[in-house]
């Protein structure tokens, strides 16, 4: 045996060398517990470790703009205009408003007259004219009316402050001597166009000798204008008047209206 061929006391230098291990004995191989073995396992651990602890470092998916955040939008106060009450000029207190009801209705309170001058209405026509609507019942052979004449024909117009619906007028006619009394004719119109008027009270068709108070109720409808023209006294051409009063829902007359006034001979002097 050549020295070559001595066998190696120490035995195989690699355990793989040992009987079985296939074609490859004897060959320079890498064992998976030598060094690099051990570093390449240890890499790929750390790898797949990571990409199963966030698997969003390997799909992202598409990018997404977070939304705009909105805009602040602060309110601004917005003006308000002051609420006015209307307090009627008679001190009467304002109902509360109906269905249906104008502006004018809710101003005023039920059994308001509305052909006050102090509630805004006007008169024109004839001699003392603002006796007509001003409240004041108190009246002598020759003050505290008005007077118009007869022949030629020359009304009393009484506008009131604004549109209203009315039911009813009342007048008071110079009452002071016995054996007096009158014709008239009582007419209201919404505008005072001149085709419109329309005829609420005509006594002289009845034969009706009107004196005192005159109580005419029609049907209800807006009116801006009321016309009383006188066309008949017994006594002389002129036509007297002391009051006229306009309702929508008229006060009870009182006894001391209803009832005639003392009677005494001084007539008016015109």
């Amino acid at each position: 045996m050549s020295q070559s061929e001595q066998p190696n006391p120490a035995g195989p230098s690699n355990p793989s060398d040992g009987p079985g291990d296939g074609p490859g004995r004897g060959g320079p191989r890498f064992s998976a517990f030598g060094p690099l073995g051990l570093i390449s396992g240890a890499i790929a651990a750390v790898v797949i470790a990571f990409a199963f602890s966030d698997s969003r470092v390997f799909d992202r998916g598409p990018h997404i703009e977070p939304p705009a955040p909105k805009p602040v939008i602060v309110d601004e106060p917005v003006p308000t205009t002051p609420s006015v009450v209307i307090v009627p000029p008679n001190g009467l207190d304002k109902p509360a408003p109906a269905p249906g009801q104008t502006e004018t209705e809710k101003t005023y309170a039920p059994g308001t007259n509305f052909a006050l001058a102090s509630n805004g209405a006007t008169a024109t026509g004839g001699r003392n004219p603002d006796c007509l609507i001003d409240g004041n019942l108190s009246y002598t052979g020759g003050s505290g009316f008005a007077t118009s004449t007869i022949e030629p024909a020359q009304p009393f117009l009484i506008t009131l402050a604004q549109p209203v619906k009315l039911n009813c007028i009342r007048i008071l006619l110079w009452n002071l001597a016995e054996e007096r009394y009158y014709y008239y004719k009582l007419e209201v119109s919404a505008d005072g166009q001149p085709d419109h008027w329309i005829t609420v009270a005509d006594p002289a068709k009845n034969d009706d000798e009107c004196r005192g108070w005159q109580d005419i109720h029609f049907e209800l409808q807006v009116v801006k204008q009321i016309r009383l023209t006188g066309t008949y006294n017994n006594v002389n051409s002129f036509f007297h008047v002391v009051e006229v009063e306009a309702y929508r829902d008229p006060p009870p007359l009182t006894a001391a209206q209803a009832k005639p006034v003392e009677k005494f001979a001084n007539e008016p002097e015109f």
